[in-house]
């Protein structure tokens, strides 16, 4: 397994990893990606097994809490192809993601999962925050991670 930053070469993998979760892909998807790429606070990761894109993630900085001033991240997508999941591939996207958020000095990584992501989160030890939503409300604080893999 290899996980990398994307290049602009990766969206024909990317929209066949997107068309296995989504029922539509919006129009403007290949821009939006390109400039993704470019801005410097997301970060697009592409997971690989044998040269085959597999899985990516996405995160993004949301900038400076107003009240403590701690930088917050957020997590946007993280998906792993169907037959590819049960082989640490999601684990080794969200560790990359959250070494990312600390090399940038983030306090807190959030995200909302869906439904069927939540038992994955949990077996990686993490709790909903909001569990009754319909999309479950996770959160990281890096001040209570002692040591990141």
């Amino acid at each position: 397994m290899n996980i990398r930053h994307a290049r602009i070469e990766d969206f024909e993998a990317l929209v066949q990893l997107m068309k296995q979760f989504a029922t539509t892909l919006e129009d403007g998807l290949k821009g939006r990606f390109q400039a993704v790429l470019e801005h410097p606070d997301h970060v697009v990761l592409m997971a690989e097994v044998t040269g085959e894109v597999v899985g990516y993630a996405t995160a993004q900085g949301y900038g400076k809490r107003l009240r403590s001033g701690e930088e917050s991240m957020r997590l946007n997508d993280l998906l792993v192809s169907s037959q590819h999941r049960q082989h640490g591939i999601g684990r080794a996207l969200l560790e990359t993601i959250k070494l990312w958020c600390n090399a940038r000095g983030a306090r807190y990584l959030e995200w909302q999962s869906s439904s069927g992501g939540v038992g994955f989160y949990e077996k990686l030890g993490l709790k909903p925050q909001a569990p009754q939503l319909e999309y479950p409300f996770f959160e990281i604080d890096f001040q209570d991670i002692l040591e990141l893999p």
